[in-house]
């Protein structure tokens, strides 16, 4: 009789155990709903304030009269400028970046197009270096932390778009 009391009290402990671990599974499956309606309703007012913030900037396009912003029709030659990191821990921004790049010079030069490639980026630079493609400009070495001061230096210089601009070392950065 005694052995049959502990075999019920290890069965009745065992099924006690089974309903905790399903309540907690209940419980965990609660707090995950609720914290993905809370994510999928900041996403939903995120993409509402894009929403109208692209509505603004397509009306500030549309009144804007800019030499850069009018539609022309016989276009003979475009410039392609690739924004990529100096170093690494942008391993998927650069593959998009370089790959959209690569999109955008094909259907450019499949148009008859002459494209002139101007390169932010040691990485874009090495890419397009072991490619055999020439840029017309080059500016690396301040992605970074870059200044207003640098991009000034880089696109607005004297020294024109093919100069070749790199930024002075900076030993705080490639001690990182």
């Amino acid at each position: 009789m005694r052995a049959e009391a502990q075999a019920l009290a290890r069965e009745a402990e065992i099924a006690r155990k089974r309903l905790e671990a399903i309540a907690s599974e209940q419980r965990s499956w609660i707090e995950t709903r609720e914290r993905t309606a809370t994510q999928t309703a900041t996403l939903e007012q995120r993409l509402t304030e894009a929403q109208t913030a692209g509505r603004d900037i397509s009306v500030v396009l549309i009144v804007a009269d800019h030499p850069l912003l009018t539609v022309r029709e016989d276009v003979r030659r475009v410039a392609v400028i690739v924004n990529t990191a100096d170093r690494g821990l942008a391993g998927a921004y650069n593959a998009n970046v370089l790959k959209a790049a690569e999109r955008t010079i094909r259907e450019e030069e499949g148009q008859g197009r002459q494209v002139d490639l101007y390169v932010v980026g040691r990485k874009g630079a090495g890419y397009f270096a072991y490619r055999g493609r020439a840029a017309v400009g080059r500016y690396d070495g301040f992605s970074d932390e870059p200044t207003l001061e640098d991009v000034f230096m880089a696109f607005y210089s004297d020294a024109g778009p093919a100069a070749q601009v790199s930024a002075p070392a900076r030993p705080d950065l490639d001690a990182r």
